[in-house]
């Protein structure tokens, strides 16, 4: 089965995540903070 991040980050169009915790540009003013905590995969825009 996919990995959950694997699926977001192809869906995002960014590399996958190698860390526990990634920051993604997107845009200039638009930033996408992705977590992994064991089995869950958190998304924050701050």
């Amino acid at each position: 089965m996919e990995d959950l991040a694997d699926v977001i980050c192809r869906a995002l169009g960014i590399p996958s995540i190698d860390t526990d915790d990634q920051a993604i540009m997107l845009d200039d003013d638009v930033l996408i903070y992705i977590e992994k905590e064991g089995d869950s995969i958190n998304l924050l825009c701050p």
